[in-house]
């Protein structure tokens, strides 16, 4: 107990002083919805059986949604340099026009910034108009993704004496978009980047009857990673249950604690889209507790106000998921150009580095401490939450083919450069490979950079505010209310946030 408060404490004030500090992601773990306790604990808490009232259950049912803000973070996680928008330039590779002997092989390293656009789009075997655009090419590539979640969450409490049950399940929809938007250069060229990373554009190396022109460009399309404008992911988003009893049951102060469990209901990321919509904590058991604490410190005749926290700390525990690596060293790498040896097409890297992964989320926490006033039937909550989770441990579980794949040269050929025609079954030589350097092209266990699918440690500060009435006086009581929070991120490793909700009650 005392690592996983040190892991908490860590975690906090970490992210109160990291600000954009991360770059060059395929992944991004989002808060669940079941983490959210003004979400699930404003006004319901005039309802809630004690020492008071005599009650045995409450249910509730809330409707919510919530959209991110600071789209531009999000943009500065999954490109470079911390920068939503970048260049794509290209470090010209020859002609980039085959006719029989006029080939000039290219296989020096791209140097221009921030990406080198000849590692994701071969020029060669284009005609040679176009190809002369693509290396005089400076584009912008712009991302600003975008979340919204909406649904409805159920909550059911119900107490035996000292003792109590309480289970949440949210039935969300979760909506990612990525908006990425490339510009500044001719439409030939404009037009292909972004269906590249949607996995719409692919080419083929003999494409033209006439043997004197060659297509030295094939590629397939990528499978992994991929930017799409929209996804949607719904479900339950997870179950959460709790156990435990009242240590303090005054009508003055209550203190509770409960052991808490968190099953898995959700879909499971499959490494096909960057920011993927995960609807729950993405297929992972969480084991911990809760604590709830609450004060009278004043109470006149209608009027009535306490002091109220709650926390919610969860350890998940590992379990197997498919995400997208990268490469050491070359930013963007993931969406660079690999040979596989005795293949003709170059493939996109993300489709060879989407792998299987264990993945162990580790300690999250969820806190809050606000005031709750009382004036008859009327409620009004107000308050501060915090929310933390620790770097999650990401290992390689699955064997990476030895001597296969390759960073390929930016002016490789996919066919040969004398006539007759015919495709050119990749092979892995100096020659073929990017810089002419085999142990840093080759892909291996020592080339990839696992890192890139890490989500880092979060740390989210948010205020909510909450009204409603309780008809607490009825054989049936019942409770209406509505609320919101803003929640805001010093780093971009998470996302600032509103949120709005209603809802309805019963107790008995």
């Amino acid at each position: 107990m005392k690592r996983l408060l040190a892991t908490v404490l860590t975690v906090s004030l970490a992210g109160t002083t990291i600000a954009n500090a991360y770059t060059n992601k395929t992944y991004l773990e989002t808060r669940p919805v079941i983490f959210n306790l003004p979400l699930w604990k404003t006004t319901i808490g005039a309802m809630m059986p004690n020492a008071d009232n005599g009650r045995n259950g409450v249910v509730q049912a809330i409707g919510f949604y919530q959209g991110a803000t600071e789209h531009h973070k999000i943009g500065q996680y999954f490109l470079v340099d911390d920068k939503s928008t970048i260049q794509l330039k290209a470090t010209p590779t020859g002609t980039g026009h085959f006719k029989s002997g006029t080939f000039v092989g290219n296989n020096s390293v791209g140097t221009a910034k921030d990406v080198d656009l000849t590692y994701l789009l071969h020029a060669y075997g284009m005609d040679p108009n176009i190809a002369d655009k693509v290396n005089a090419a400076d584009l912008t590539l712009s991302l600003h993704p975008m979340q919204s979640i909406c649904g409805v969450g159920l909550s059911y409490h119900q107490s035996y004496k000292q003792l109590f049950f309480t289970i949440d399940m949210p039935v969300v929809q979760v909506k990612h978009s990525m908006q990425i938007k490339v510009m500044g250069g001719d439409q030939p060229i404009e037009g292909v980047i972004a269906p590249y990373l949607q996995g719409e554009y692919s080419t083929i190396s003999i494409n033209d009857p006439d043997p004197e022109v060659f297509n030295g460009n094939g590629q397939i399309a990528l499978t992994h990673a991929k930017m799409s404008q929209c996804r949607t992911a719904a479900g339950v988003a997870d179950i959460d249950i709790k156990l435990g009893g009242m240590l303090v049951n005054a009508q003055w102060a209550h203190l509770g604690l409960a052991l808490g469990i968190t099953l898995p209901t959700g879909n499971e990321p499959h490494g096909e889209y960057a920011f993927e919509p995960v609807a729950g904590n993405g297929g992972h058991l969480g084991i911990g507790g809760d604590l709830y604490v609450d004060a009278t410190i004043i109470k006149r005749r209608h009027h009535k106000l306490d002091i109220v926290g709650k926390g919610m700390l969860r350890y998940l525990v590992k379990a197997y998921e498919k995400r997208t690596l990268g490469l050491k060293n070359r930013p963007f790498g993931q969406y660079y150009l690999l040979g596989k040896v005795g293949k003709e097409k170059l493939i996109p890297a993300a489709n060879v580095l989407t792998r299987n992964v264990e993945v162990t989320p580790g300690v999250l926490f969820d806190g809050m401490l606000g005031i709750s006033y009382n004036y008859r039937c009327f409620v009004l909550d107000l308050g501060y939450n915090i929310y933390a989770r620790q770097t999650a441990c990401v290992t390689l579980c699955s064997r990476l083919e030895e001597d296969t794949y390759a960073l390929t040269a930016r002016g490789y050929s996919t066919v040969t450069t004398v006539p007759p025609l015919a495709v050119r079954p990749f092979t892995i030589t100096p020659a073929n490979v990017d810089g002419g350097d085999l142990a840093t092209a080759v892909i291996s266990k020592d080339t990839i950079d696992i890192t890139v699918a890490q989500t880092p440690a979060q740390c989210t500060h948010s205020i909510y505010s909450a009204i409603g009435y309780v008809a607490a006086n009825q054989s049936r009581p019942l409770m209406i209310g509505i609320g919101g929070k803003y929640e805001w991120s010093p780093s971009n490793s998470a996302l600032s946030q509103w949120s709005i909700w209603g809802k309805v009650g019963i107790g008995f």
